[in-house]
């Protein structure tokens, strides 16, 4: 005698039971969207399988790694166009101020005539540096900002219309969903974008211009940007490593702390709360450590342009020992200002890659 087929309803709670317990034979992912790149909790949204999810790295079972909101519309294309004339702009002002110091060390007469004259040029051009800078903060942060609003619109809809069967949300993932990971977003698009696409062309633009103005002294600086890449190259690896891993910790602790908020009373009751605070300074102990290398290797990557100057000196006395002086002091002063130059803006493309490496 055959089997009766199963039920439709029983079929379903069997693939809600499959999927809960990690098998492959789970048909729905019988959980709703939270939100983009969200969890999903109990209940059936219908419209998901399990080859859809990923393993979440914040403590949760399962992840759906849905689409974000595209963040090159067309009036942020036109802020990145902002960026971007910006670095150029910057690169442009600070090879105009090597030009003018290298005249004015020169042994030459000054090409601009009088001492006073040169000086304030100098400080035009400061002051000139000094507000594409300013400029370059306030359309990044605008640019981010944007962005971020649009993504907690979004999370925030999608919360709202979770469906009255679906399971309870926890309070430490929301929370962090909605305020660290957005941060994340925030700091990228912010600082990581706006550095990433100023000050690459200015780095660009100002090796490519130190031979065009002192081809004499070019290749000392280029030599000082490559030791540059090949720390930060090294440091990057074990930076995402320690930022990953504090993430988890980090999720781990978040949805601890909300699982206690929402049942402190149950605690309180049973006698439990001891226990409970002793595991949460546990995590918060793991959390601290992973943070602390986590630190200590952004440092490195963020550190690794005060080698610029350093190496260059040193491959100058190298190069420079057996035959007498360095190199004249016109030639020798515009090689300091360039570097000087180069290390602010190899800093910012480090803090962005740090920036990049928090948000992925």
């Amino acid at each position: 005698m055959a089997a009766r087929p199963r039920p439709r309803r029983a079929r379903d709670q069997w693939a809600a039971d499959a999927l809960a317990i990690g098998t492959e034979r789970g048909w729905r992912c019988q959980r709703p969207c939270l939100w983009c790149r969200g969890t999903h909790r109990s209940g059936d949204c219908c419209k998901h399988r399990l080859r859809d999810f990923e393993a979440a790295p914040d403590g949760d079972r399962w992840r759906c790694p849905m689409r974000l909101p595209a963040i090159l519309t067309r009036a942020r294309m036109g802020a990145l166009a902002v960026l971007i004339a910006n670095g150029f702009a910057q690169a442009a002002t600070s090879l105009v101020l090597v030009a003018i110091v290298g005249a004015a060390v020169s042994e030459e007469r000054p090409a601009l005539g009088q001492g006073w004259l040169i000086g304030a040029a100098s400080l035009s051009l400061g002051i000139t540096l000094f507000s594409l800078r300013v400029l370059q903060r306030r359309q990044g942060a605008a640019f981010a900002l944007d962005y971020v609003r649009e993504v907690r619109g979004l999370l925030v809809e999608q919360l709202f219309t979770l469906p009255p069967t679906a399971g309870p949300t926890r309070l430490g993932l929301v929370m962090t969903r909605l305020i660290t990971d957005l941060s994340a977003i925030r700091s990228w698009l912010a600082d990581g974008v706006a550095s990433l696409f100023v000050a690459g062309p200015s780095v660009v633009l100002i090796v490519l211009g130190a031979f065009w103005l002192a081809p004499g002294v070019a290749s000392f600086l280029l030599a000082g940007v490559l030791v540059w890449f090949a720390v930060t190259l090294v440091a990057l690896p074990f930076l995402h490593s320690a930022i990953h891993e504090s993430r988890r910790q980090r999720g781990r602790l978040a949805g601890r702390l909300g699982d206690v908020v929402l049942t402190r009373a149950a605690y309180a009751h049973f006698g439990r709360s001891g226990p409970a605070a002793r595991k949460i300074d546990r995590m918060s102990e793991a959390l601290n450590e992973w943070l602390v290398r986590r630190a200590g290797w952004s440092g490195a990557a963020r550190s690794s342009s005060d080698f610029v100057i350093p190496v260059i000196i040193a491959i100058l006395a190298a190069y420079a020992a057996p035959s007498g002086p360095m190199m004249p002091a016109g030639e020798l002063s515009t090689l300091l200002l360039l570097a000087g130059l180069t290390v602010a803006q190899l800093s910012d493309l480090a803090r962005a890659a740090d920036y990049r490496l928090a948000y992925v």
